[in-house]
């Protein structure tokens, strides 16, 4: 009888450790785009885009600047946090969730082990880790990221994978034209320590 429990005791272990490795496999789409041979930080300048949306405005992108977009409201809830953020008040960032981007009919779907964008729905891992921003005449800046933004509709995965988004304070900070809602940025990418996942 005592082996009985003993089976069912290392079943139950061997469950839980197939369940945690396969959480820890699970990558974002855009940490697979950015090892896949992309480079991230760029040379090519891109553009930051701050944060909250009174209005609609153009959003430049790093790849295809004059295609439209929106700035999203800070907020609760947000994609990393019930509570959410104060854009004025939070330096941090927002991140491609993946939603509406434009599919390549040549090119299967993600593959089950890849979540889409940089973070979405319940595949939060990225939110909190320190992405690090070279603007033109600013020191290097560190900051967190905050939330999930969609960013437009029909984006090809390159272009939703290097945009990124600034709250109002970090974007002032940064030196942003407030009259124009958007900057020009050298190059971001994830603080080394942590990484993307």
């Amino acid at each position: 009888m005592l082996w009985l429990y003993l089976i069912a005791a290392l079943t139950l272990a061997f469950l839980s450790i197939d369940a945690i490795n396969a959480v820890e496999s699970m990558h974002s789409q855009c940490h697979r785009w950015a090892q896949g041979g992309k480079s991230v930080p760029s040379s090519r300048p891109l553009v930051g885009k701050m944060i909250p949306a009174e209005k609609e405005k153009r959003l430049y992108r790093r790849l295809t600047p004059t295609q439209p977009g929106k700035e999203v409201v800070g907020g609760k809830p947000s994609a990393c946090s019930k509570d959410g953020y104060d854009t004025e008040k939070n330096h941090g960032v927002c991140l491609w969730n993946g939603v509406s981007q434009l599919q390549d009919p040549t090119k299967p779907g993600l593959p089950v082990d890849t979540y889409p964008g940089w973070l979405s729905g319940g595949n939060t891992q990225n939110c909190g880790r320190k992405v690090y921003i070279n603007a033109p005449y600013r020191n290097t800046t560190y900051a967190p990221v905050l939330d999930g933004c969609k960013f437009g509709d029909n984006l090809a995965e390159e272009d939703g994978c290097s945009t990124i988004w600034l709250t109002k304070i970090l974007f002032r900070d940064l030196g942003g034209d407030e009259d124009r809602g958007s900057m020009y940025i050298n190059n971001w990418d994830f603080d080394q320590e942590k990484g993307s996942n």
